[in-house]
């Protein structure tokens, strides 16, 4: 008796190999296979602003590369850790905003310079789950421990997703070679069917 659905798949037509600058964004999945590679010698960069887990965090993330546009003190929000920024991860929190700043602009301009570089970017979604701030509905890449009512959950389209990559197939990652995965976290709390 199977359990499971045996395939084979075929390999991909354009290979990695040891000449390939290879950037990976997304979930903590895109931090691991990229932890492989550097340990397999392959030269890679991963999250540079940390994990994030829904498309258009990770879009975001690679405009922000792309366009090596810094933080501002003025974007950033305080709390009980010191001052974040919701399109980053909480090991960039600070005590004080310039030091936020120092720290998110140093990962903007290594994050450029390795998009700049890449001609492999290896995009691993984590959820189609956004959350948006509800007082002016843009989605964060990490909600820092703040209040759960300073923001609304939505679930992103197929079609939203599709273009989402879209545009940056279209933008930031023209002419490179995107792998897109999905991250196996199993999301057990919204149901099998959600």
């Amino acid at each position: 008796m199977k359990f499971r659905t045996e395939t084979e798949i075929a390999p991909l037509r354009a290979q990695i190999d040891y000449r390939s600058r290879i950037v990976a964004l997304g979930s903590c999945f895109a931090e691991n296979m990229a932890g492989r590679l550097a340990a397999a010698k392959f030269r890679v960069a991963a999250n540079p602003f940390g994990a994030m887990f829904n498309p258009e965090s990770i879009a975001g993330a690679a405009m922000r590369a792309a366009e090596r546009r810094h933080v501002a003190a003025e974007e950033l929000h305080r709390g009980a850790n010191g001052y974040f920024h919701y399109d980053f991860h909480g090991k960039f929190t600070a005590a004080s905003p310039d030091e936020a700043v120092a720290r998110m602009n140093a990962a903007v301009d290594e994050a450029h310079e390795a998009l700049a570089a890449a001609d492999t970017v290896i995009l691993t979604l984590g959820t189609a789950w956004v959350f948006r701030l509800r007082e002016n509905g843009r989605t964060v890449a990490n909600c820092h421990k703040q209040p759960a009512a300073l923001f609304r959950r939505e679930m992103l389209g197929a079609d939203e997703t599709a273009g989402i990559l879209a545009r940056l197939a279209e933008g930031p990652l023209a002419g490179k070679r995107i792998i897109i995965t999905v991250s196996p976290v199993r999301h057990l709390a919204d149901g099998l069917d959600g």
